[in-house]
């Protein structure tokens, strides 16, 4: 199955979410890893916890469109 508007650009669902789960666990092990989260990320206004935060919802919220569980409110 495949969602996409545009069609020469065809995504297939169910690889596309797996890529997703196997980056969001190497992202977890590696943000598991950080010892200052109130820290500044350079060039933000963000900590480099609500950086993490921020990433780790909208990487959820696309898996779940991607698995069909959600429905996209604006733009992906």
């Amino acid at each position: 199955m495949s969602v996409t508007e545009i069609p020469e650009l065809r995504i297939e669902l169910g690889p596309a979410a797996e890529a997703i789960q196997r980056v969001g666990r190497r992202l977890a092990d590696l943000l598991a890893t950080i010892d200052e989260p109130d820290r500044r990320v350079r060039g933000l206004e963000w900590t480099i916890g609500e950086l993490v935060a921020h990433v780790a919802a909208r990487s959820g919220r696309f898996a779940a469109y991607l698995s069909g569980a959600a429905v996209p409110e604006g733009e992906i």
